[in-house]
């Protein structure tokens, strides 16, 4: 009996998810043992680690706050979570010559960047 080809299909996308999930968390945990400055945005499978602080530029609408912070573990239905950011802390995404970069919101007028890598299907 053969499967209905939408089903196996949900499966395998399923199965992306999972691991790709198990990944950010490795990629998580070891950032975090390294005291490292980063973003997690599991949903994406992108993993942003702080390059640099710079004055602001312009953004996209595509704003969101940072959820939760990262401790070594990830939930259901959070999003954006943050190694060291407090939570709430505005994050815009920006592509930079096909290159992604989060942009944090600091009150010192200045921007932490922080340039993403993709975890999705790798």
């Amino acid at each position: 009996m053969t499967e209905d080809p939408k089903a196996q299909g949900a499966i395998q996308l399923e199965k992306m998810e999972n691991a790709t999930t198990k990944k950010i968390l490795k990629e998580g945990q070891k950032l975090l043992k390294e005291y490292k400055d980063f973003i997690l945005e599991p949903a994406s499978g992108k993993v942003c680690k702080f390059e640099r602080e710079d004055n602001r530029i312009d953004k996209n609408e595509l704003d969101r706050k940072i959820q939760r912070k990262f401790k070594g573990k990830l939930y259901k239905n959070i999003d954006l979570y943050a190694s060291k950011l407090p939570i709430d802390t505005q994050v815009f995404h920006v592509n930079e010559d096909g290159t992604d970069f989060l942009y944090a919101e600091v009150s010192n007028g200045k921007d932490r960047i922080y340039s993403c890598e993709y975890f999705y299907g790798k």
